[in-house]
């Protein structure tokens, strides 16, 4: 009787536990699918701003295109949950880029002294050169400088709020396809792991269960020939 309820239970724990198999399988494929999806996105659109700003920029885009390539990179980076922060990372990004910017231009000699708003002119001499303190010839110095006219320029929206939308925007469709993709894969390991622990337990019961069953048997045995030989 016994023999037979182990056997009952045996079936229905691999049936259990198949079940719990096809769909830990079925969340790791889906997890995959998603993030192969979100990998091939962030490449189209890396090759779609690629055109658009050789076909624009050209020669001064070639040479700092692995600026923008490292940007994508990062990205790829946070939706594999290789890195966090994206809304600093998309904010050093246009930090980063106005740095250069202003760089490129104070460097030709363009930047306004007392700029418009919303624009920089590129007539007048340099807006640095006004700054008390800034100046010098070194590179650390020269950094600050930069940095210093960077952040004024920040002052005037630079970007026309792009930067501000397409933070908002990214900080809204990132994360949560990210933490879905993690969800799905941490979910598919947990079901895994506990089919796993699963019949580490069954073989484990079913030996303690087979050796108590021989050991009683043997004893009834033993005591039912011992009782036939008395008689």
């Amino acid at each position: 009787m016994e023999h037979e309820m182990y056997s009952v239970g045996q079936r229905q724990l691999i049936k259990q536990t198949n079940s719990w198999l096809k769909v830990a399988w079925k969340m790791s494929n889906d997890s995959a699918v998603l993030e192969s999806i979100f990998q091939a996105d962030l490449q189209q659109a890396k090759g779609r701003l690629h055109q658009f700003f050789s076909r624009i920029y050209g020669y001064n885009y070639k040479l700092h295109r692995n600026f923008f390539s490292g940007f994508f990179t990062d990205l790829g980076q946070y939706m594999a949950g290789q890195r966090g922060q994206l809304g600093v990372l998309i904010k050093n990004f246009f930090s980063q880029l106005r740095d250069s910017i202003v760089s490129l231009i104070e460097k030709s000699g363009q930047v306004n002294s007392n700029p418009p708003f919303s624009s920089v002119s590129p007539n007048t001499g340099s807006f640095g050169n006004s700054l008390p303190g800034v100046g010098g010839t070194d590179e650390a110095s020269e950094s600050r400088r930069i940095r210093c006219l960077s952040e004024k320029i920040a002052q005037l929206h630079p970007f026309d709020d792009v930067d501000v939308r397409l933070h908002a925007r990214m900080l809204e469709a990132y994360p949560p396809a990210r933490m879905l993709v993690n969800i799905l894969s941490v979910t598919s390991k947990l079901l895994h792991y506990l089919v796993d622990q699963v019949f580490v337990y069954f073989l484990i019961s079913l030996m303690q269960h087979k050796h108590l069953l021989n050991f009683l048997f043997g004893d009834s045995s033993w005591i039912s020939s011992k009782r036939l030989s008395k008689k």
